[in-house]
């Protein structure tokens, strides 16, 4: 994905694989695995909302965040494993859930839609502060969601 290599080439970091899963009401999570210069590893991943808000824009709302170790997949979100137990955030979770929060900027979360075809699983959109476009294929289809 072109904007992941732009931002994270001048550090040395390499993201991939980038893995975006929809549900058919909106929801949205986002998990992307790292490896920084030094060999280290692990998964980043948010989750949230996606919507609308144009004919050819949607508008993403993330609004938690949380990093796992490295494996062959992410793990589950900690703020909804707690939730479901009763229980609160581990420090860990909480700083870097409070980090994404603050460092997230929904000006930069719309994002226009240069191409979609569902059937295809296909769609193409536009990052803005890199100009880039960014095209994404479905890999699956879940009962909980479409994995792009």
């Amino acid at each position: 994905m072109p904007h992941m290599f732009n931002l994270s080439s001048p550090i040395g970091m390499r993201f991939k694989p980038v893995r975006y899963t929809i549900g058919a009401r909106g929801e949205i999570r986002s998990d992307v695995r790292f490896v920084t210069p030094g060999g280290f590893a692990g998964w980043l991943s948010a989750s949230g909302r996606v919507d609308a808000s144009g004919v050819d824009e949607v508008t993403l709302a993330f609004d938690s965040f949380w990093v796992g170790r490295d494996g062959a997949s992410p793990r589950d979100n900690p703020a909804r494993a707690g939730a479901e137990g009763g229980g609160a955030l581990g420090a860990m979770d909480a700083l870097v859930n409070g980090l994404g929060n603050a460092g997230f900027l929904p000006s930069f979360a719309r994002f226009p839609v240069r191409f979609f075809d569902e059937d295809a699983g296909v769609c193409v959109f536009q990052f803005p502060p890199l100009r880039s476009d960014v095209a994404a294929q479905r890999v699956s289809r879940t009962p909980s969601g479409t994995v792009f």
